[in-house]
């Protein structure tokens, strides 16, 4: 199974808010969540000389360079609070994880317990049904 770094290359950056898609251009996906993690709901700084000692504690000094050249330089950013984001992307991840391994794996992976990543996966099958015109799509998948 995948490390949770490697997971989160399945995470569709489209469903984040523009200011974080921006970070994940500029500092990737995963040091953007380590932000959103920490920072979200506030103002966020951007120096410009990349050196902070709040950033710092979160982000590699690549991050800061990365963010210290751009346009965020400088300026206050607004980082929404991303808990719910963070759970929709978490439970991507984990459908994903779940198309090729067993659910226990799964549920170790992430920390979780097995009636927990069933009933994701069983949301996703809810949806999957409702966009489609056929009522019993994935009806009968693994569980």
């Amino acid at each position: 199974m995948a490390e949770p770094a490697d997971q989160l290359d399945l995470i569709n950056p489209n469903l984040l808010t523009p200011v974080a898609r921006q970070l994940v251009a500029l500092i990737g996906i995963e040091q953007m969540i380590a932000l959103c993690k920490k920072r979200g709901g506030f103002d966020l700084y951007i120096p410009k000389q990349g050196e902070s000692s709040l950033l710092s504690e979160i982000l590699t000094p690549q991050s800061l360079t990365a963010l210290a050249q751009s346009e965020l330089a400088g300026k206050y950013t607004y980082l929404p609070k991303a808990d719910r984001a963070l759970q929709q992307l978490r439970n991507i991840a984990i459908c994903a994880a779940r198309e090729t391994h067993s659910g226990s794996t799964v549920s170790t992976a992430f920390n979780l317990t097995r009636r927990q990543v069933n009933n994701i996966m069983s949301k996703k099958r809810e949806e999957a049904r409702e966009k489609s015109d056929d009522p019993n799509v994935e009806m009968f998948g693994d569980e």
